[in-house]
């Protein structure tokens, strides 16, 4: 009984993830509220105080969409993955809630296994 109840919650927890809506950072504004998994390309990188900024698509005030990083976060994105800044044109993805501050939308991320460089 106990492997039944494993297999159930392990297929759970796949078909969750397939079903995972994946989304250009163009279309956040459609998604506001919604945990999705949206792609854009990184143009800038801004380092402030107490966040970091990856801008995607254009560089702010135009960007479509920011993954915000918390500075207190933020060593763990350079031990994976390095400076970020190498980034820039390239294809990234971010999985979070799409929110809404000061007429921009942003997802945030805490754990380097919700941003994705693709190639």
């Amino acid at each position: 009984m106990k492997y039944i109840f494993f297999l159930f919650a392990l297929l759970s927890l796949v078909t969750a993830q397939a079903s995972e809506l994946r989304i250009d950072a163009y279309k956040a504004a459609f998604h506001v509220g919604k945990s999705v998994m949206a792609c854009g390309t990184l143009k800038q990188v801004t380092i402030a105080p107490q966040q970091v900024y990856l801008n995607l698509d254009k560089p702010y005030p135009n960007q479509t969409l920011t993954i915000l990083i918390w500075h207190n976060d933020y060593s763990k994105f350079t031990q994976h993955f390095g400076s970020l800044n190498k980034y820039v044109n390239k294809k990234l993805c971010a999985r979070g809630t799409i929110k809404e501050y000061k007429n921009t939308l942003q997802i945030n991320v805490s754990n380097t296994q919700f941003l994705r460089v693709m190639k």
